[in-house]
């Protein structure tokens, strides 16, 4: 006679399972924190070396592309173009920079040949490249969305306005050739790294946005001390009016038709007069001058990464003897190499 089904039972119907309990669920999630805690660092770190070497490698591209400039047209590209100086951090101006010119060694050429030369950069007919957006003039640890740039060329080795006669390598309406580098372009700073604040205009725009200097340390300025309320930034004046004694060759090196700076324009910026021109003083201007132009920054950590004129690309520490910062924003003080 056969045993009927319901009495057989297995070992494992007969042996009730176990979960986790309550204390043993909570080691498990504090050593899972505890390991997230401890790689998230890594992580991070990780990936700001990943945008260290992206923004090195935006600083390469221009560096080579004002190279070319100069190997094309026999000078490197101006760091801005104007009538008269010194220049205002405001639309007054012609104010076509150097990475205006240095779009055609970019393989920027639709972009080039969207810029109207006839026109200051500030021009209505200007007003779609002003707002175009280059991804390879933002620092990736920049955040990303206005037509802004992250880099700038250096204008000059004190805190100064940007003028004729500044020391660096790109100032109003420069010309200067190789040759003229007598410190060397290894000891050069020609770009640099800059904090983007509220007073920069367009990356087009040949004023503080795209111009700086080393007169003061690296990382000084942040976006909350660099950016000042008022000022020129939304000033009444929409720069419409081409500088008269300006000229434009086709190919992109400047010259002025006089050979002499116009007469210094009547205009003001709320209430602020035009510095003179041709007095032989710097100006020497503070935050919330449009005068004041800036030094370079960056969003990595402990310093920013520059391009010397010899191509090299160096990450420069804030912690810079300010001596030695200084003589690499000038082309020809003569004094031996510094080593940095």
């Amino acid at each position: 006679m056969a045993r009927p089904t319901h009495c057989r039972l297995s070992l494992r119907e007969s042996t009730p399972s176990r979960g986790f309990t309550l204390i043993e669920l909570l080691v498990v999630v504090v050593v899972i924190g505890a390991l997230v805690m401890l790689l998230l660092p890594a992580v991070q770190q990780a990936r700001e070396m990943a945008r260290k070497t992206q923004c090195e490698n935006n600083l390469g591209q221009l560096i080579i592309a004002v190279n070319h400039y100069e190997a094309t047209h026999g000078v490197y590209p101006p760091g801005t173009i104007d009538a008269t100086g010194p220049v205002l951090n405001a639309r007054l101006g012609y104010h076509h920079n150097w990475i205006v010119q240095s779009l055609p060694f970019l393989e920027l050429h639709n972009e080039w040949a969207a810029v109207d030369k006839d026109q200051n950069i500030y021009h209505a007919r200007n007003g779609a490249i002003r707002a175009h957006n280059l991804r390879m003039l933002l620092c990736p640890s920049e955040p990303a969305g206005a037509p802004m740039t992250s880099y700038s060329a250096c204008h000059h080795d004190t805190e100064s306005s940007i003028d004729a006669q500044d020391n660096g390598v790109f100032f109003l309406n420069s010309r200067l050739r190789y040759r003229d580098i007598k410190d060397g372009t290894s000891c050069t700073i020609f770009l640099g790294e800059k904090i983007i604040d509220t007073w920069d205009m367009e990356w087009c725009s040949g004023t503080r946005g795209s111009l700086r200097n080393t007169g003061s340390t690296i990382n000084k300025l942040t976006e909350r001390n660099g950016g000042l309320t008022g000022g020129v930034p939304g000033s009444p004046y929409d720069g419409t009016v081409v500088p008269p004694a300006l000229g434009f060759d086709p190919l992109g090196v400047p010259g002025l038709e006089s050979g002499k700076p116009a007469a210094e324009p009547s205009s003001t910026i709320q209430g602020i007069k035009s510095p003179q021109v041709g007095t032989g003083q710097p100006v020497v201007a503070s935050l919330g001058s449009p005068s004041f132009v800036g030094g370079f920054g960056s969003a990595h950590h402990g310093g920013a990464v520059f391009a010397l004129g010899d191509g090299s690309i160096r990450y420069l520490n804030q912690t810079i003897d300010a001596a030695v910062y200084q003589q690499l924003g000038h082309r020809t003080d003569g004094k031996l190499p510094p080593s940095f």
